[in-house]
């Protein structure tokens, strides 16, 4: 009886100890998404301080003739010089914290690149996050800021497609998209770049706070 006991105590144990092993890899696996997303933040947060301290400008004026190289260095933060890369990158970055956060959870990784439906499933595991605001801000088209709205109107798109439309000229069958409402809006963006900054610095402490909460006990 006590070797029968030994033995089944042992197989308790050992699977236990596989749980644990195979519990560590999932959530070493998320982190590693998690810890992806928010570089591609943290560049784009530092780019929009960027372009929020240099005013958004697109024009210099002076007295003296201008130089390319001048016109350069005081427009080279400007909107119509890197919001497409930018908004990509912020994009991208939120894909990721969302494929890594759903990751924590599942067993695997959601292959869409729709938005929507990533926050859908987030949601589901995380009712009560922090982060549930903020994604949804730059996410669903009837809260986005209104720089990206009307970028999203008048290219007859949603940010479900930004792996498109930040990041080629045109939709399928050549039309193309209207990337005008993004570039060139000086001081009327320049707030945008602001919060979007804030925004981010949000993202990135939330997302550290969340993936800690769901560290799994050894």
């Amino acid at each position: 009886m006590d070797r029968i006991l030994s033995r089944e105590l042992k197989s308790i144990n050992t699977s236990k100890a596989f749980g644990i092993q195979i519990m560590k890899k999932k959530y070493n696996r998320a982190i590693d998404f998690l810890k992806v997303g928010i570089q591609y933040l943290h560049i784009v947060e530092l780019s929009s301080n960027k372009t929020y301290q240099q005013g958004n400008t697109n024009y210099y004026i002076s007295n003296e003739p201008i130089s390319a190289e001048k016109l350069e260095e005081e427009t080279n933060w400007s909107d119509f010089n890197l919001v497409l890369p930018l908004l990509f990158n912020f994009y991208h970055g939120l894909e990721v914290l969302l494929k890594g956060f759903i990751c924590l959870q599942e067993n695997s990784i959601a292959k869409t690149h729709r938005l929507c439906e990533l926050l859908a499933i987030f949601n589901k595991y995380y009712p009560n996050s922090k982060l549930i605001r903020l994604f949804e801000k730059y996410i669903h088209s009837e809260k986005l800021p209104s720089t990206l709205a009307d970028f999203c109107n008048k290219s007859s798109t949603t940010m479900d497609e930004f792996y498109l439309s930040l990041k080629y000229p045109e939709k399928n069958h050549k039309v193309a998209y209207n990337h005008n409402p993004l570039m060139f809006t000086g001081e009327k963006s320049k707030l945008f770049f602001k919060e979007l900054r804030d925004d981010i610095q949000i993202f990135r402490q939330e997302s550290v706070t969340l993936g800690r909460k769901e560290k799994p006990n050894t």
